[in-house]
């Protein structure tokens, strides 16, 4: 393992693995243990990594701490590593000293020079021991090794979670903070992340990326184009072209599709706009045109209240107010919702027991970060939508609706057994309750009903005690 040779200072002592030399035998063992053995035996108490020296262990416990205590002199700037503080020191320099032969790139450090060059060679020699792949950079590896494991270093300061990756927690602070840094060019909205933001995108764009294999229908995003699928919207039963196998749910789109195999043309745009030019299959669809482009700006009118609205698929999902249509049920408490997006805010808030977003004046957490939105104007007062008929203003846009009814005498929540109406639905609510015996909250046990929730967290069912004493309950709608 060594070899000692003499000199006129005294003897030294050489490892015979990498030609080093030691002044002691001690060092030398030292030195043999630390380099040449895979003993790692200096441990991490808070995540169980082990290292082979003590002086990795203390650099690595700075991750827990959050200790930096190397700072830079021209910038505020701070580092847990020398070595980092020094590479940092070269961002203040524009020299770039180190050049490729291979191309024209240029670099400050040689590690960086040494690892483009791989670009070209197409090396990869930083493997990992658990699987097949392999890497160019060693700190790529170690990210990389952390999918095999469960260490999560980086941890939130405002709640309990961890995560593995340094990116993933600073999204995730922006849940806290109600930062929204991705902003759409086109329009106002601002997005969390930038996935959002692309998906917003193709709004925008009319670009449809999620395409059924069946229908040949297409989606905005992914998640709409699996529960077309899981809902059984489309099957291999309906309508098939023989000729190229493609499949389609109505017979008119078959139909069309077929012409592609026959050579006929498509029946072209039959009537143009006066006013554009713009041409359209039907009458139908240049007088809606001719609505929504060139005539009222709200061009469809609800005769229940007088509401105007652009689009006719808004206007569409406002008369289900007042016809009472409700198809959207949740699985968990059957209750309905006139809209999809209400059913997924119950589901988030009713149901859900998470609630991120919170509150940095009072710590109450909220379950959205609309909610959040809305409820941190308690704390600042402002109050930004007005009445248009009155001095008063409101916290939300629901409140300042449920105050206009005062002033329009609209009521349009309409009992369905006596045909009474009223302007506010916990109104309507309470009617059915009182005249009508509507009992909404139910023993899921015994079957007996309650009006209200505290009569239903009053009631002992002995038939539905679970070993802990627990009583299920379940909630039916009312409307």
């Amino acid at each position: 393992m060594s070899s000692v040779s003499k000199s006129g200072t005294g003897e030294t002592f050489k490892c015979t693995k990498c030609e080093k030399s030691f002044t002691g035998n001690s060092s030398l063992n030292k030195h043999l243990k630390e380099a040449h053995s895979d003993e790692k035996p200096y441990k991490c108490t808070q995540c169980d990594k082990c290292f082979k020296w003590p002086s990795a262990l203390t650099v690595h416990k700075r991750v827990h701490t959050g200790e930096r205590p190397y700072s830079c002199t021209q910038c505020a700037k701070r580092f847990a590593k020398k070595h980092g503080l020094q590479k940092h020191m070269s961002v203040h320099s524009t020299e770039k000293p180190y050049k490729c032969s291979e191309c024209d790139s240029s670099f400050k450090w040689t590690s960086a020079l040494k690892e483009h060059k791989r670009v070209h060679t197409g090396e990869r020699p930083y493997s990992c021991t658990h699987c097949a792949k392999r890497f160019t950079k060693k700190h790529v590896l170690q990210q990389h090794m952390r999918v095999h494991s469960t260490e999560k270093p980086y941890k939130c300061s405002e709640c309990d979670k961890s995560f593995k990756w340094r990116d993933q927690l600073k999204g995730h602070k922006r849940i806290h903070t109600g930062e929204k840094p991705y902003k759409c060019t086109q329009c106002d909205s601002s997005f969390t992340w930038p996935a959002q933001l692309q998906e917003h995108k193709r709004k925008h764009s009319g670009e449809k990326p999620y395409k059924c294999n069946q229908c040949s229908k297409s989606f905005y995003r992914s998640s709409n184009l699996v529960r077309h699928q899981n809902a059984n919207k489309c099957s291999k039963e309906q309508y098939h072209c023989e000729q190229c196998g493609s499949y389609f749910n109505l017979s008119s789109e078959l139909q069309k599709h077929l012409k592609m195999h026959t050579g006929r043309q498509p029946r072209p745009m039959r009537v143009q706009c006066p006013q554009c030019g713009e041409h359209f299959k039907t009458l139908s669809s240049l007088r809606e045109h001719m609505n929504v482009t060139h005539g009222e700006p709200k061009p469809y009118k609800c005769t229940e209240c007088g509401k105007r609205f652009k689009w006719r698929h808004n206007f569409i999902t406002h008369l289900r107010i007042h016809s009472g249509e409700k198809s959207h049920v949740c699985a968990q408490c059957n209750k309905c919702f006139g809209r999809l997006s209400t059913l997924d805010r119950h589901c988030i808030s009713v149901h859900s027991h998470e609630k991120p977003y919170k509150c940095d004046k009072c710590d109450k957490r909220l379950s959205d970060p609309s909610s959040l939105k809305q409820h941190l104007r308690i704390h600042s007062g402002e109050r930004p939508f007005p009445c248009s008929h009155c001095d008063k203003r409101f916290y939300s846009s629901s409140n300042l609706k449920s105050h206009f009814r005062k002033h329009s005498g609209v009521k349009a929540y309409r009992c369905a057994d006596c045909d009474v109406s009223f302007t506010h639905k916990e109104s309507l609510l309470h009617h059915n309750r009182s005249f009508h015996g509507d009992m909404p909250y139910r023993c899921n046990q015994c079957g007996k009903g309650f009006t209200t929730p505290r009569g239903q967290e009053r009631h002992k069912c002995d038939s539905g005690k679970s070993e802990n004493g627990d009583v299920s309950v379940v909630v039916v709608a009312v409307l």
